[in-house]
């Protein structure tokens, strides 16, 4: 069953309530995550683009704890307003959140903020946020940019 917003598709089987999938109709582009180091800041920055799978996300995780510069006790902002699909299972984002607790080591709270574009990347960051408590993570979605610049500097 798909359910229509503008130009995205949100894709769930019912039957099988496992696969969140967002789509555009804007044309499709390898996915790209990137993200750097603000020692200044205690900032991670990140940005992704194009097609986001589970495997990438494991991966880029793996290489952001594993950067010479990485300090759990880093807030991060993430702006993913150029992702066009992304694709995730519920047990996968559950095995991810439980990944992430390990390889982050974190010990407080810390602030991560997601920056979307529109209403179906605000509903899986949604999702997200409220698994991420457990990391501890303290999760908010925004869409703009400075307003979560702002929030994420908040001491």
């Amino acid at each position: 069953m798909g359910y229509s917003y503008l130009e995205n598709r949100l894709i769930i089987d019912i039957n099988k309530c496992k696969l969140i999938q967002i789509r555009s109709n804007k044309s499709k582009q390898n996915m790209s995550i990137e993200f750097e180091i603000d020692t200044k800041r205690e900032l991670i920055i990140g940005k992704a683009s194009g097609k986001v799978s589970h495997e990438e996300l494991k991966e880029i995780v793996k290489q952001m704890v594993n950067h010479p510069n990485y300090n759990s006790s880093y807030n991060e902002i993430w702006d993913i307003r150029e992702v066009d699909e992304i694709k995730t299972f519920f047990e996968q984002t559950d095995e991810r959140i439980e990944k992430e607790k390990e390889i982050r080591g974190i010990k407080s709270p810390n602030r991560e903020a997601i920056i979307v574009s529109n209403e179906l990347q605000f509903g899986t960051a949604r999702q997200y946020a409220i698994l991420a408590e457990q990391i501890p993570l303290i999760v908010e979605v925004f869409y703009d940019y400075d307003k979560a610049y702002e929030w994420v500097l908040e001491k």
